[in-house]
């Protein structure tokens, strides 16, 4: 739930902000700059997510992480300013980071190892169905309802996630 929310929001918020730059007016370049600052929220925090999770635990830096994105789409209906797309997007990078490597450490962390083989396979199916899902129907829901939707759409699940995991019963190792 945690990987495949993180990556549904992630792929939507970042493959619409480029035609929603467009609309405003803005030109490829700075959506190139906008998703390079995206990208790197994607991945720079890696270096110390590993550590984030040692000391406070995977699910609460994954609630962290969609709590940051959360936050990161409610800047941007805030307004269409170049800057707003730039922390918005380097928000959502950096929600989902936290997002994946915790959804994965809790994977990782299962005792039973055929369980813990099933689940992954499961999450790992999940999170690439929902990966296409998004990547093939984002311009379809960019074109019929706009950017506003696509966040607002976006904190739904993001919302529905954190309840969920929130309210999972907590195994000994989490």
């Amino acid at each position: 739930m945690l990987c495949a929310g993180g990556y549904a929001v992630m792929m939507f918020v970042m493959l619409a902000s480029p035609l929603a730059m467009s609309h405003c007016g803005y030109n490829p370049a700075d959506a190139a700059s906008v998703i390079q600052w995206h990208l790197l929220g994607m991945f720079a925090p890696s270096l110390v997510t590993g550590k984030a999770i040692a000391r406070y635990g995977a699910r609460p830096v994954a609630l962290v992480g969609c709590g940051l994105q959360a936050l990161a789409c409610a800047l941007a209906l805030t307004g269409e300013a170049l800057w707003l797309f730039h922390i918005a997007l380097l928000g959502v990078g950096v929600g989902w980071n936290l997002m994946y490597m915790g959804g994965s450490t809790l994977l990782s962390l299962v005792e039973d190892e055929g369980l813990r083989g099933r689940l992954q396979a499961a999450n790992e199916f999940t999170t690439y169905a929902v990966m296409t899902l998004t990547a093939g129907t984002t311009g379809w829901f960019y074109f019929h309802w706009g950017w506003p939707w696509v966040l607002a759409f976006s904190l739904v699940v993001l919302a529905l996630v954190a309840v969920t995991v929130a309210r999972a019963p907590r195994s000994g190792v989490d």
